[in-house]
């Protein structure tokens, strides 16, 4: 049967049949009608110029749309069939890359059809009367159908009748489509997934009802839907998506689902169920090469199956292989491309031999396709998508596959959909970002929550909140608009430098980041830098400048522009207050306090970004850029903050956050600015420990005891092993020297010209001997502990750390799982950032 023409096995004794065909909003067409129809079309068309060239057909109404794609395969050349809403330039552009012989037009488009430039031809040809009808060849070629262009520019894919009349008829046995069924078809026409049910319906001699769901809306469409009976119904699943939201009584009449034309996810599923209990769902992936591939049924009742689908049923009347890099069959659960063999597959691009030869090859397993789709046979022998070989990229390395991020973002509590995609700068440089819908939804908690689910590189760089995901005319996410969205919001456009201090800087960056594409306006903490790549690129401009460059200077000024900028005009730079993050000016701005004596500058500088939604400075300590004395206790220190929060934030209000040591500089600055009246009204500390009298006094014990106990752990150790005894010996003598070292590196901070991490140790141990002399005191206040517990390294205690002891304080404690010194870095600091965030939304809200 198969080896028979589209209009033939169509219409073949049903030309005197008053059955309804088509049913469209505007009318219908019996078989008889479409008969006369086609064939009328099929004779004007026959006269066209250029016989071998296919023939345009331009419509809106699916009465005429499948008339005129049914005549021009009659009549022996191929229908190209454009779409309707585009853009005249799009179709001008079409019929510049692949000449036409004519266009068949309905009344709204005749005038654009003659701008196009070939001959048009009314799509309301005057009837002609069918004696004895002569088909096509079933090898001819029947239709040009244009790609969507996801995987770069469209192709235009060629099918010859008999594999349009195998699909239809081998799909339809399989799925049991009868002339009793009622079958929608809901996607655009210039979509290849209108192609299959279409034909399905009519070669079987069902009913087929075109619905255009952007023009009539879900509820007429669920409307039409209930009052025409309908049975099958064929849907992509953003019109799936569209459909559930009308909020419309359930279709148990139903006995059919096939979704197919994009990726579907398990939420998606469970929107089909509840509108259509009764029906079985099928999953289709298809190509427009190759037609249905595999797919999963889901009868009514059975679980819904978890993302990434798997597809448990192969189409018998293709060899599907899942093939390595050289050419092999590859081993269950590993990744390749996904190759069909098939003597039914398309004929080829057209006017693209080239193209043809790259995807179409001849194989042992006979004429095959190379699909470009990534998958892998999981252990029972279902096929899962893993994406398109074109998708994958390297972010820092590492491979990361957008489909693999987006199956993880889809299964974040809250996301009702989701898409990523790969951004890309002008340098080049890609990085996945992810498009969410769901209520209630924030960007930022959505990324938090990937952290504990996906490797820092395969974490999106941004996280947007949609109401809807944008979507082609075929029913598809446009991922073309999504990545557009993420270009336009992400990285600076690449700007070369434009002197000699910014090319030494641009290459200083460069190396030490190992990026060799740094532009004039890439900022070093966006692109990752922590405090020893700062470090490190302090001292190599040194080295070529010849002047000690500050990790101040570095951070004020932290692109290659300005950074040059500041050099070149030998500006002082005293300034203790690093502007980390602009935000808009009637949000309570926040200032930062770096642990580790100021080693962790960077590092708060990144997690005041990641907060972001409010301007925010990080507070440098007086001396760390080796031009000052540095206070050496923690009321100086908190005295020199609190100057120059005055000159910046005035009378308030200011947000104070301060990491271990530097949240005791925190509260103790909190404490001044309130005596100076200016209001502070949340101080946040993360995993600092309040320094009261005990804990000063248990730590002069263990410091006393500490040499004591080594001693006493090597005299246990002498009936063992020699080399313990010797070990234990060497660290019990060692203490000494490592407090003495200690000691001497925390007199000479400041004073002694140091760098990278020699620099951060001195101010560590500073930071210590000042603490260790402090006392924490009273203070009336909102304040919020973040605690770091677990994660191979935090305090494994849920005390708050001394805190709830001191007078006046209103406490309230948030735990995350880190290391001390983890929390504020990596996916671990996105959510320290995320209870920052919640904590400041909470401070709003009360304040107002």
């Amino acid at each position: 049967m198969a080896d028979r023409s589209l209009p033939e096995s169509v219409l073949a004794g049903r030309e005197d049949c008053d059955k309804v065909a088509v049913l469209s909003r505007h009318g219908a067409l019996s078989y008889r009608e479409l008969a006369v129809r086609s064939a009328a079309l099929a004779a004007a068309v026959g006269d066209a110029p250029l016989p071998d060239r296919p023939v345009a057909v331009l419509c809106t109404d699916g009465l005429d749309m499948v008339a005129a794609m049914l005549g021009v395969a009659w009549s022996g050349r191929a229908y190209l069939v454009l779409d309707p809403h585009a853009p005249p330039a799009f179709h001008a552009e079409v019929l510049a890359r692949h000449s036409v012989g004519a266009v068949v037009a309905d009344i709204l488009h005749r005038r654009a059809a003659l701008d196009l430039g070939p001959q048009v031809i009314p799509v309301e040809a005057p009837p002609r009367t069918i004696t004895s009808p002569s088909w096509p060849a079933a090898g001819l070629p029947a239709s040009v159908s244009m790609t969507s262009g996801t995987a770069g520019r469209p192709k235009a894919v060629v099918h010859a009748h008999r594999s349009i009349v195998h699909n239809a008829e081998s799909y339809g046995r399989s799925v049991g489509i009868t002339e009793d069924d009622v079958v929608l078809v809901s996607s655009p026409f210039s979509a290849v997934a209108a192609g299959t049910p279409t034909w399905t319906a009519l070669v079987h001699g069902a009913r087929l009802i075109t619905a255009d769901l952007s023009a009539e809306g879900p509820h007429t469409v669920l409307d039409r839907l209930a009052d025409e009976g309908v049975t099958v119904a064929h849907l992509a699943p953003a019109a799936l998506t569209a459909l559930a939201s009308a909020d419309m009584p359930p279709l148990p009449g139903v006995r059919l689902v096939s979704l197919g034309g994009d990726r579907l996810t398990a939420a998606q599923i469970d929107r089909a169920r509840a509108l259509f209990p009764e029906a079985t769902l099928l999953h289709r992936y298809s190509t427009s090469e190759t037609n249905w591939i595999a797919g999963v049924r889901i009868p009514p009742g059975e679980p819904v199956p978890t993302d990434p689908i798997p597809l448990t049923e192969v189409v018998p009347w293709l060899t599907v292989r899942v093939v390595g890099p050289d050419g092999g069959d590859v081993g269950p659960e590993d990744v390749g491309e996904v190759v069909v063999s098939s003597e039914w597959l398309a004929l080829g691009y057209l006017d693209d031999p080239e193209r043809t030869a790259e995807r179409f090859l001849d194989l042992p397993t006979g004429r095959s396709y190379r699909t470009g789709d990534r998958a892998t046979w999981d252990v029972s022998g279902a096929l899962i998508l893993r994406g398109r070989s074109d998708d994958v990229v390297k972010v820092s390395g590492a491979l990361v596959d957008p489909v693999q991020v987006e199956a993880v973002v889809r299964r974040v509590p809250g996301v009702d959909e989701a898409a990523v995609v790969i951004a890309v700068d002008q340098a080049g440089r890609p990085r996945p970002v992810a498009f969410v819908v769901g209520q209630d939804l924030r960007g930022w908690q959505v990324r938090a929550a990937l952290a504990d689910r996906l490797p820092r590189t395969h974490v999106p760089a941004r996280v947007e909140v949609l109401d809807a995901l944008p979507s082609t005319d075929r029913g598809k996410v446009d991922r073309a608009a999504l990545t557009a969205m993420a270009s336009a919001t992400g990285r600076p456009a690449f700007s070369p430098p434009r002197s000699p201090f910014e090319q030494q800087a641009a290459e200083v960056f460069g190396s030490v980041l190992g990026d060799p594409a740094i532009g004039r306006d890439d900022d070093l903490l966006a692109l990752g830098a922590d405090s020893l790549a700062l470090s490190e690129v302090c001292a190599r401009l040194e080295a070529v400048w010849g002047r000690p460059v500050s990790e101040g200077l570095l951070l004020r000024h932290p692109t290659p522009a300005l950074l040059a900028e500041a050099w070149v005009s030998a500006a002082p730079d005293r300034q203790r207050l690093v502007r980390a993050a602009t935000g808009p000016s009637d949000a309570v701005p926040m200032v930062l306090f770096p642990g580790g004596g100021g080693g962790h500058t960077s590092g708060m500088a990144t997690l005041a970004r990641t907060i972001g939604g409010r301007t925010a400075w990080v507070a440098v300590p007086r001396g760390f850029d080796r031009r000052e004395r540095p206070d050496r206790t923690i009321e100086a220190m908190a005295t020199t903050a609190a100057s120059d929060i005055v000159e910046v934030a005035g009378t308030g209000p200011v947000v104070l956050i301060g990491h271990s040591i530097g949240g005791t500089v925190a509260m103790q600055t909190a404490r001044v600015l309130t005596t100076r009246g200016v209001t502070v009204p949340l101080v946040v500390l993360l995993d600092t420990l309040a320094v009261t009298e005990q804990v000063n006094r248990a730590r002069r014990l263990r410091s006393d005891l500490r040499p004591a106990l080594r001693q006493a752990e090597a005299v246990r150790a002498a009936q063992g092993k020699a080399s313990s005894l010797t070990r234990k010996a060497f660290w019990a003598a060692r203490l000494p020297m490592r407090r003495a070292r200690r000691r001497w590196l925390a007199l000479t901070a400041g004073v002694v010209a140091r760098r990278g991490e020699r620099q951060h140790a001195a101010f560590e141990a500073l930071a210590k001997v000042a603490s260790r002399n402090h006392e924490d005191g009273p203070y009336e206040g909102d304040v919020v502990l973040v605690r770091a517990v677990g994660a191979g390294g935090g305090r494994q205690d849920r005390s708050d750390l001394g805190w709830s002891a001191i007078p006046g304080v209103r406490l309230t404690q948030v735990v995350v799982e880190a290391t001390h010194n983890g929390m504020i870095a990596g996916s671990a600091g996105l959510h320290t950032a995320t209870a920052i965030r919640e904590a400041l939304d909470a401070m709003d809200d009360v304040t107002g």
